[in-house]
């Protein structure tokens, strides 16, 4: 007589618990690396957002308390460097003594640094160009009144990049700025 038992085997549950475990360890792979990406995208749309926001409190003649005096300043920008977090600043080289025009160039003594949403701490900038040569630090400045973006001071009309990399998963993505038009785009992230 044959007896049939319920149940299973040792091997059986071996094979199982192995099947699990791998679907398991893939899972936990994918979301880990979905979390970067999603902590790099949110890191380029910080800068975004500041760059943005340089623009319109330019646009709208926003004024700030430079050196004592509330004026409306030449203009607002954001400083960039390799490795540190974006700046956001009013440029107030208009108070100084004797007064001159706004110069777009980023001055911790006399511009008025503003708080800044900080880029995620396992994201840095990583690479800095204007017309795809590297550059850095740059400063990138909109001044009112005349549609105009400052670069490092100057007029440009050149393209400025800036390149995020995560750094647990070395993927990049890029935010571009077209000073002509002012637009901001942030590119695809790499795998």
């Amino acid at each position: 007589m044959l007896t049939k038992t319920i149940g299973f085997t040792l091997l059986e549950l071996m094979v199982s618990i192995g099947i699990f475990a791998v679907i398991l360890g893939i899972v936990i792979v994918n979301f880990r690396g979905g979390q970067w990406r999603d902590e790099l995208v949110s890191s380029a749309e910080i800068v975004q957002s500041a760059i943005r926001e340089a623009q319109t409190l330019t646009l709208t003649g926003q004024t700030i308390t430079c050196g004592g005096e509330t004026v409306v300043p030449g203009g607002y920008g954001v400083r960039f460097e390799i490795k540190k977090n974006a700046i956001r600043f009013a440029d107030c080289a208009v108070l100084t003594e004797p007064r001159e025009p706004a110069d777009g160039i980023y001055e911790n003594s006399k511009d008025n640094t503003m708080p800044s949403s900080p880029i995620l701490s396992n994201v840095e900038i990583s690479e800095l160009k204007v017309d795809n040569a590297p550059k850095s630090p740059f400063d990138l400045v909109f001044s009112p009144g005349k549609e105009i973006v400052l670069v490092d001071g100057a007029s440009d009309k050149n393209k400025v990049t800036i390149v995020l990399t995560h750094k647990k998963s070395n993927r990049t993505v890029e935010v571009r700025v077209q000073p002509n038009t002012g637009q901001i785009f942030i590119g695809p992230v790499s795998n």
